[in-house]
């Protein structure tokens, strides 16, 4: 994203790490209405700015 082009995670854990993908906090698909699905799709603060590998570890943590 064009405000946060660091993997936000890596940078947490003290890396350095161009941002990839962009993943969404609270997964849009849970929304109940095509409303909802477009406010969790597109907000801002629902965003997280993750290289490859965090994205998939991120995605490996909601499985669980």
């Amino acid at each position: 994203m064009k405000n946060n082009p660091m993997c936000e995670l890596c940078d947490f854990r003290g890396k350095t790490k161009q941002m990839e993908e962009v993943h969404h906090i609270k997964p849009f698909e849970t929304g109940r209405s095509s409303y909802e699905i477009e406010e969790l799709a597109f907000d801002y603060y629902n965003l997280e700015s993750l290289c490859t590998e965090c994205h998939e570890e991120r995605h490996k943590n909601l499985r669980k």
